[in-house]
């Protein structure tokens, strides 16, 4: 397990007995106002969760070192709680002490007659082997497996299976992003992930491996989409790297060598009280100057390539300053009631081409300039590339809104980003 303490062994918790009106004390007053006071998963704040709160009623946990269709260990369910799980509103309870977190173990155990009708029964994963890991293999059995049915050809979610898929509470079960290591919502080291492979993700459509294939296999499958994973840079402001000469292809080899600044996506849309999913949760931010312009070439990850109506469309809105970017907010709720007129870059897939306006809102007016850009899809991934002037000596905010065609996003069922800040300076030519 991963984290910076053990949890407690069975032989302690079995020498101190858990109190259940504590365990009860302590799920009221941290865990019902999503799980609900009965345990269902109908709390005050459910609707308003992508993935739903647990349903603890059920018995059915996702996250296990126990074969599919048994209970998870205490050992499972005290490092979930410590944990929380990555991607969603779960969060970690560490704050909580060793004990009160003992005590929810027992409390929410008590919420389901699973846990009383059968044991756990952990799963045996064998041994690590490390740098003997063999990844040609590994990506073999990816192939022989169907796993990119589900996860797309290279890991991205976007296999063609992924859009239909529910789980047992008939939510959408978006596949895991195997490129994406902070999204794994139960860990994403080998070890936790040869778990997953071996224990199956109960109540969802992705089943266990653990008789499929030999143990050392999942291993060599582990390591391998561990191997794929991308790095991150998380920050609040970028500064274009400078250039003798600016790139228009999103594929020219020149961006492999430029810094990168990744921004988280989300959406806070509610409709009869529940969020709306929406499916474009990333994207990265790269941009090179020569001093007279800025190029920018933008990925982000798209389940479903969409070309019809509705459109993929990507909104890079700049702030003419950076007031105007504190009155908005979020670009979510823009525009509203007295909202600035942004600087606003439409880019559609239905034509592959960017409109730009000074305007209030994403619906553009008809006689705005249509500029030059570069768009291409590759396996779940939009890549776009443009050039604007360059405003030197200034900081100006940034922010990105993604619509997934494929997911009939359109208005404001959309993405946002944060804003950023991007510094713009003019490359001094006497160096």
């Amino acid at each position: 397990m991963v984290g910076s303490f053990l949890c407690p062994t069975p032989a302690a918790w079995a020498a101190h007995p858990a109190d259940l009106d504590a365990g009860k004390e302590a799920y009221v007053a941290n865990c019902a106002r999503c799980h609900g006071d009965l345990g269902d998963g109908k709390g005050p704040d459910a609707q308003r969760m992508i993935p739903r709160p647990r349903d603890f009623t059920t018995g059915t946990y996702k996250f296990r070192t126990t074969a599919s269709g048994t209970p998870p260990t205490d050992e499972d369910l005290f490092h979930t709680i410590s944990y929380g799980l990555a991607g969603t509103r779960m969060l970690g309870w560490e704050g909580l002490n060793e004990e009160t977190r003992h005590n929810l173990v027992a409390y929410i155990k008590g919420l389901s007659p699973k846990f009383t009708e059968s044991a756990p029964q952990p799963v045996d994963i064998g041994k690590d082997p490390g740098k003997k890991a063999d990844l040609a293999r590994g990506k073999q059995l990816y192939a022989d497996l169907g796993c990119a049915a589900c996860h797309g050809a290279l890991g991205r979610a976007n296999g063609p299976s992924a859009a239909a898929l529910v789980d047992d509470w008939n939510q959408p079960a978006r596949p895991a992003n195997f490129a994406h290591k902070w999204t794994l919502r139960a860990g994403g080291e080998p070890k936790e992930i040869v778990t997953r492979l071996a224990t199956g993700v109960d109540g969802t459509p992705m089943p266990s491996y653990i008789d499929a294939v030999p143990v050392e296999d999942l291993w060599h499958l582990a390591y391998y989409l561990h191997s794929i994973q991308e790095e991150t840079e998380w920050g609040w402001a970028l500064r274009p790297q400078q250039a003798t000469a600016l790139p228009s292809e999103p594929a020219d080899p020149a961006w492999n060598k430029v810094p990168q600044r990744d921004v988280k996506l989300w959406s806070n849309l509610y409709a009869d009280g529940a969020v709306v999913s929406t499916n474009v949760y990333w994207a990265k931010i790269q941009a090179l100057s020569d001093g007279n312009e800025i190029v920018f070439r933008i990925g982000w990850d798209d389940p479903t390539q969409s070309k019809e109506s509705p459109a993929d469309q990507l909104a890079v809105v700049f702030a003419p300053e950076a007031s105007d970017a504190w009155e908005v907010g979020s670009l979510q709720s823009w525009p509203a009631a007295d909202s600035p007129a942004l600087d606003v870059w439409l880019w559609s897939s239905t034509a592959n081409q960017i409109r730009q306006a000074t305007t209030v809102g994403f619906d553009l007016p008809a006689s705005s300039p249509t500029l030059p850009a570069q768009a291409v899809y590759e396996e779940g991934r939009w890549w776009l590339t443009f050039k604007k002037q360059l405003q030197p000596g200034s900081v100006t905010p940034m922010a990105l809104v993604a619509w997934d065609g494929g997911n009939q996003e359109i208005a404001r069922k959309r993405s946002v980003s944060s804003w950023i800040d991007l510094t713009e300076e003019r490359r001094n030519d006497s160096r």
